[in-house]
């Protein structure tokens, strides 16, 4: 009698354990796919940056981003009033990125101006 209930212990341990690495398992492959959806977010903007960089007028585009000390500021395209200063520093940003900047970037609606910058704050 003794040794039968230590032997259920013994296999609810081991369920119980076998349970927990699954989990964990499961658990780290669902973090591996964040960050691959994440980096593959990053190469979709820094894409589109290359397309739509510096067009040749801003008519039909509402913002623009600039830097000033440091940071990314956004402008409606018809103002020269900042519209948005984020905490985004240019230290954090990919090359790539900085340079499409300095180059012109503008968006058509606020969705694609916050998505873009959701990309890159904290």
């Amino acid at each position: 009698m003794m040794n039968e209930t230590r032997a259920k212990r013994i296999c609810i341990f081991l369920v119980l354990a076998l349970a927990l690495l699954f989990a964990a398992i499961f658990l780290a492959r669902q973090g591996n796919d964040r960050a691959d959806g994440a980096k593959g977010a990053e190469d979709m903007t820094a894409a589109r940056l290359h397309e739509e960089t510096a067009p040749s007028s801003t008519e039909g585009y509402a913002f623009r981003i600039a830097v000033e000390e440091d940071y990314l500021v956004v402008y409606k395209t018809t103002e020269t009033q900042a519209y948005l200063y984020t905490d985004i520093c240019t230290t954090s940003l990919p090359e790539e990125v900085l340079k499409a900047i300095g180059e012109g970037v503008t968006f058509k609606t606020e969705k694609e101006l916050y998505d873009f910058l959701e990309n890159y704050s904290s």
